[in-house]
């Protein structure tokens, strides 16, 4: 299967130059969304500064206090889920993992519960299972409101976003879906993920 990675398909876009700017565009693409919604996530680390969980663990690497501040730094996100369910869009995840798991990813693990319980459908790729995929194809995050506008997320090396790029031709829109379906048709279930990282923990 050929693919056209994210690098050539955000030259389709219009550059956003700072999150800022990228993320004044978020909410009119939240708000028309009447089918689906896909995201594809990629790196194993971001910065996330603005969710007291997150710092928590992340910069004082103190894990019970984060998992107590984990339902609270989500609440804001719950009125955006009720809606979509409302609506019945399908909000569908995927993201590469490599193992083991590093300390961002242990900590998204239980934001994903959170995400599961208010209607995220999310799936979990080994990234053995997908060589090279998010270095030659998926190398940016994504993300595609009902095939008819998407965006391309720019990172930078610390995983702090720094802006990005927002695509309405079609063709580009398409081949995003085609890197989205390509990764989740060789992923897991969230949950069947979880539970055998739970048992092997245990173990």
């Amino acid at each position: 299967m050929n693919f056209v990675s994210t690098t050539e398909l955000a030259g389709s876009g219009e550059r956003f130059a700072t999150a800022a700017e990228f993320f004044e565009k978020m909410g009119g693409a939240w708000s028309s969304v009447r089918s689906q919604v896909l995201k594809m996530e990629t790196r194993q680390k971001y910065v996330e500064a603005e969710s007291p969980s997150w710092v928590a663990w992340m910069v004082e690497n103190n894990w019970a206090k984060s998992m107590e501040l984990l339902e609270g730094s989500r609440e804001e996100d719950v009125p955006l889920y009720d809606e979509l369910k409302k609506r019945g869009v399908d909000f569908v995840r995927c993201r590469p993992v490599n193992y083991p798991l590093s300390p961002y990813m242990k900590w998204e693990f239980e934001v994903f519960k959170f995400n599961q319980r208010h209607g995220e459908r999310i799936f979990i790729a080994n990234s053995v299972a997908v060589p090279s995929f998010t270095a030659d194809v998926a190398q940016h995050d994504f993300m595609v409101f009902d095939a008819t506008v998407a965006c391309i997320h720019n990172y930078d090396e610390e995983g702090l976003i720094v802006g990005g790029w927002w695509l309405k031709d079609q063709r580009a829109i398409l081949e995003l879906m085609k890197i989205h379906t390509y990764l989740k048709s060789n992923s897991l279930p969230f949950e069947v993920v979880r539970q055998a990282n739970e048992a092997r923990t245990d173990g």
